[in-house]
């Protein structure tokens, strides 16, 4: 590693740190231009910035893992629930409290990368936009603003109520912290706000970001637009969400075929990890989740839900690819698109087709959404074993696109978290989840609180901002 790049990490690493204190920091005026030794230097010019943007052990690792814990996607058997964290043992038993007295990773790694996209962003307004730098200036400010409204995505799927167009202005959302001085002290957005913010960020982004990126962990185009299209779905403006979907396709519509020579299935996580050579096609813009026992591939604590694994055809590639045999006989997750034991956390070309399917099913296109649906499957099956769907009632496409959604993207980020959030709001695909662990059934109901994960205590009790009710 060159000098320079190592004091920009020294300086990023001096800022996250700073972060977690952010409340409990006097004020100090100044405080960004304030080296702490001789060998910390600040970003003052184009390529710091950028350095600030690619250092990938932060700004795309350790996104929140924790979401998926509490699906109906993951099993603990009981042997395996006392040997898990904390957090994770609450998490998956729908407990009122999860962290305890314990770190909450799901809160503080997303402002940590926030953090540091508002000081690329203020920084950036210190260096003079001329012709010669414009591509890369609006190219820097574009991966920030996209990062800033990723990051908040992940924090509204945990810590705000599921959108909701009746009650989004009065609902809780989060923090919007758009500048770096951690010595400001935010007060709650409304989800409505939270929701805003995303989309204007990421609209920004898009007009700012090349169509494809030189490196699948920078954002993009096509990455802006995706984002904005999970937006609008989580929104149900499934009209905006599948012009957006379809902007993000029109630049990167690539598909893996499972039969092919990028998927090993006698490797330990099968899809072929993101700095290697060629990498995975369907990655529109790479992050990967944050170690989560329960969820990690190979730990041997987590498992498929049962109910989840019989949902895959025999023919089915991803049966195999997905998943493997534990020693005791359960299902182990371990096929990851991060090409790591670690959950992929980014956006892919599959969950957008996923995406333009299920607009197009509630819209009344379903050849349209017929269409993509084969075209995956047909990738996704044994070579000649697939038959096309014929579907000609409405509601059940709908429900067949959203099974195969599940089943495509069972252990992708916190998808399936985001889907029994959004989908609880309509009656036809609400569900009430249970799980018996030790003799004891516990119970969650569609839009219950405990859909919303507990603010930090520490966050409660030096901003005074108001606790989720759980």
């Amino acid at each position: 590693m060159n000098t320079h790049k190592h004091r920009c990490i020294v300086w990023i690493l001096t800022t996250c740190c700073s972060l977690l204190l952010f409340i409990s920091c006097k004020k100090t005026d100044g405080w960004l231009d304030i080296k702490r030794n001789k060998s910390d230097v600040l970003p003052t010019s184009l390529p710091d910035l950028q350095a600030i943007m690619d250092n990938d052990i932060y700004m795309n690792t350790n996104y929140p893992s924790l979401g998926l814990v509490s699906t109906d996607n993951l099993y603990i058997p009981d042997d395996r629930l006392g040997a898990v964290s904390t957090a994770g043992r609450n998490a998956y038993l729908w407990a009122k409290d999860i962290y305890g007295v314990g770190s909450v990773p799901e809160y503080t790694n997303p402002y940590q990368k926030i953090a540091n996209a508002n000081i690329v962003l203020e920084r950036l307004n210190l260096i003079t936009l001329t012709p010669a730098n414009q591509q890369q200036w609006e190219n820097i400010k574009g991966q920030a603003l996209f990062i800033r409204s990723f990051c908040y995505y992940y924090l509204a799927q945990l810590f705000c109520k599921a959108y909701d167009s009746v009650t989004a202005s009065a609902d809780l959302g989060i923090p919007l912290r758009t500048i770096s001085d951690p010595s400001v002290v935010l007060g709650r957005s409304t989800v409505a706000e939270t929701y805003q913010r995303m989309i204007d960020d990421a609209t920004s982004a898009a007009q700012l970001l090349p169509a494809i990126p030189q490196y699948s962990t920078r954002a993009s185009k096509a990455a802006a637009n995706a984002l904005l299209a999970k937006l609008y779905l989580n929104m149900s403006a499934y009209g905006k969400a599948l012009q957006h979907a379809e902007f993000c396709l029109a630049a990167k519509n690539d598909l893996l075929d499972y039969n092919g020579n990028l998927i090993e299935p006698g490797s330990t996580y099968r899809f072929p990890a993101y700095k290697n050579s060629g990498g995975n096609p369907e990655i529109i813009f790479y992050a990967q989740g944050y170690v989560v026992s329960e969820v990690n591939a190979g730990a041997g604590a987590g498992f498929a839900d049962p109910q989840l694994y019989l949902m895959y055809d025999d023919d089915d590639r991803r049966k195999t690819i997905f998943f493997h045999q534990h020693a005791n006989g359960l299902m182990e997750p371990v096929g990851r698109y991060s090409g790591t034991n670690r959950l992929f956390a980014g956006i892919s070309t599959n969950e957008i087709y996923f995406i333009r399917m299920e607009c197009n099913a509630r819209l009344g296109n379903p050849t349209a959404a017929l269409a993509d649906l084969n075209k995956l499957l047909r990738l996704r099956f044994v070579t000649n074993t697939f038959t096309d769907i014929t579907e000609p009632d409405a509601d059940n496409l709908l429900q067949l696109v959203l099974n195969e959604r599940r089943k495509e993207l069972a252990f992708h980020a916190l998808l399936r978290w985001e889907d029994l959030r959004r989908l609880n709001k309509d009656t036809r695909f609400a569900l009430s989840l249970q799980r018996n662990s030790n003799g004891i059934t516990y119970l969650l109901p569609p839009n219950d609180n405990r859909y919303l994960f507990p603010i930090p205590n520490d966050e409660i009790r030096l901003s005074g901002i108001q606790q989720n009710e759980r």
